[in-house]
């Protein structure tokens, strides 16, 4: 029983022994396992030094630029070599973050479109005529609004001018030759298309109706009444007028853009001081309900003004009655006197007894007053 703490005693001590050996032989091991160091590990790993420094002894601090780490150096105790790419600190790529409620991602917007085309400077010669002011009578008025800022037209500006007149003057076709593309536009209301013989474009827009020539036939002959004027499209509240576009034929290749100014051609072109009166027709009005609307509006008006005429007989050659200035000023308004009907006599004289009354309780009242 007394034996057992020495036993303990030398058990521990053989141990300890053990323990110590092979912490030594793993000091004097010569090779590193190729282990890559990772993270900052890397940048606190002992660099080699040159054998001229190894064998000065004492503590070396010259090493590459940036590194302020010291290494002792020992003859007994050689350095590990470490390959450089090893100690190299790896990329770290940041992980993916989920977007939040309260991340806000903004998309970068298209780039704005600009203006399709502009105003053109050039107004070729027609060949198609000769050619008629497109709205008859005295009581005309229009400008060069060619060019001007619009809003709601593709491009942002004016096409064509406006010619102002009374609602229901009518419109003539300004040059021989065919009708197309009749009926309603978003913009124009009830419109039309004239192409003459050599291929000029001309628009007509804004009217409130049509005549059989306007709507059904394909042929025209310069001076033949096509439609009325209106407000009819986005002139709805505006005064009535018809705007009006020349495409010349060499300028159509851009499309809607290639419109030039009418003002020159205006004004030198004839106009119709009468017309016969034909009958007063309507394509499908629109589905729409603001469309619809201006339609019905515009035709009621237009039946108000010329009421129920049933011309419909093409004239050969039609009447047409020109103006000698190219630009007269507005005809004064005819002065018409009243005749005095049935109705108005016996008017007349009730009034007249009814006074005669009055004056006559007066004076039957007079003395008593005093």
């Amino acid at each position: 029983m007394r034996r057992l703490p020495a036993l303990r005693i030398a058990a521990f001590a053989a141990v300890v022994a053990t323990g110590l050996a092979a912490v030594n032989a793993a000091a004097r091991s010569p090779t590193l396992d190729a282990q890559p160091v990772r993270s900052e590990e890397a940048s606190r790993a002992p660099v080699p030094l040159p054998d001229s420094v190894a064998r000065g002894g004492g503590l070396s601090a010259r090493l590459g630029e940036g590194d302020r780490s010291v290494v002792p150096a020992s003859p007994l105790a050689p350095q590990p070599l470490v390959s450089p790419k090893l100690i190299e600190r790896p990329e770290v790529t940041p992980p993916a973050v989920a977007p939040t409620p309260d991340t806000v991602t903004t998309t970068p917007a298209p780039p704005a479109k600009g203006p399709t085309g502009l105003p053109l400077k050039v107004t070729p010669p027609l060949k198609g005529g000769p050619y008629v002011f497109p709205v008859t009578g005295g009581n005309v008025i229009f400008g060069d609004t060619y060019g001007a800022f619009r809003t709601d037209v593709p491009g942002g500006w004016h096409h064509g001018d406006d010619i102002f007149a009374p609602l229901g003057t009518p419109v003539v076709a300004v040059a021989k030759g065919t009708v197309n593309r009749v009926g309603w536009q978003r913009l124009g209301g009830w419109r039309l298309w004239v192409r003459d013989d050599v291929g000029d474009e001309f628009y007509y827009a804004h009217l409130s109706g049509y005549t059989p020539f306007g709507l059904k036939d394909k042929r025209v002959h310069a001076g033949e009444v096509l439609g009325y004027v209106g407000n009819t499209g986005d002139a709805f509240t505006t005064l009535p007028h018809l705007h009006f576009e020349v495409h010349p034929r060499s300028l159509l290749h851009l499309g809607y853009n290639g419109a030039v100014d009418p003002t020159k051609y205006l004004d030198g072109w004839r106009r119709i001081g009468h017309t016969p009166a034909y009958e007063v027709v309507h394509p499908q009005f629109p589905r729409a309900a603001s469309a619809r609307l201006e339609a019905v509006t515009n035709f009621r008006e237009l039946l108000r003004v010329h009421g129920p005429s049933r011309r419909t007989v093409r004239e050969a050659p039609p009447p047409v009655v020109f103006f000698e200035t190219t630009r007269p000023t507005p005809a004064p308004l005819p002065v018409v006197l009243a005749v005095p009907g049935r109705r108005a006599y016996r008017w007349a004289a009730i009034d007249a007894m009814a006074a005669i009354a009055v004056l006559a309780m007066y004076m039957w009242r007079r003395p008593f007053d005093a």
